[in-house]
């Protein structure tokens, strides 16, 4: 009547992949977690410790262009 192997098989294949789709929702948390604790530390570190609005905006810009490339690097990590 039921065959217990394909039954086997199929929960294994099952497990497999709700395993792989959980590592891959914990590695987008970690990562979201890695670059928005990044990006809010060093800007509060910037508006605490830099007065002067033209350096300020200066070093946001800076800030945002090196978020981008730690993401970027991190994708090509991965890939």
């Amino acid at each position: 009547m039921f065959n217990l192997k394909l039954l086997f098989f199929i929960f294994s294949i099952n497990l497999f992949l709700f395993s792989a789709l959980l590592d891959f929702e914990l590695l987008f948390f970690g990562f979201f977690f890695f670059f928005f604790h990044f990006t809010i530390g060093l800007s509060s570190i910037l508006n605490d410790y830099i007065y002067l609005n033209p350096i300020k905006i200066f070093f946001n810009c800076l800030l945002k262009i090196s978020s981008l490339e730690v993401l970027q690097y991190s994708i090509e990590l991965l890939f």
